[in-house]
């Protein structure tokens, strides 16, 4: 009989390493999925993260078009405000010719009366 007790304490002493040994390869493999796991949702957080970008995508497109409108009509104001000033620029020469003109007349009219 202590033979049958001797073979079943052996084999309970063998199972019960094997336990601690996987009980010991359990815990490595916790620590490493739980390193996983924190290494996934950091990941995921960026993939959130790239998606919610990318959802804005087409308002900035449609608010860069936009600018890009409004830019196109202030390039055609300020070509018109050019072409107005540089009318402008013309009167203003026309007209300071004029009075040139006007006071050379002036003096010749002087110098006339001057003479006779």
């Amino acid at each position: 009989m202590a033979f049958v007790f001797t073979r079943y304490e052996d084999t309970w002493v063998a199972l019960h390493k094997r336990a601690k040994e996987c009980a010991k390869a359990g815990e490595t493999v916790d620590g490493e999925v739980v390193m996983l796991c924190a290494h996934w949702e950091k990941r995921r957080g960026a993939v959130l993260e790239l998606q919610e970008q990318l959802q804005q995508i087409p308002a900035f497109l449609s608010d860069l078009e936009t600018i890009t409108s409004r830019i196109a009509h202030l390039e055609a104001d300020f070509e018109e405000m050019e072409s107005r000033l540089l009318y402008l620029e013309d009167l203003c020469a026309q007209c300071e010719h004029q009075r040139f003109k006007h006071f050379q007349i002036l003096q010749l009219e002087n110098y006339k009366i001057k003479k006779r």
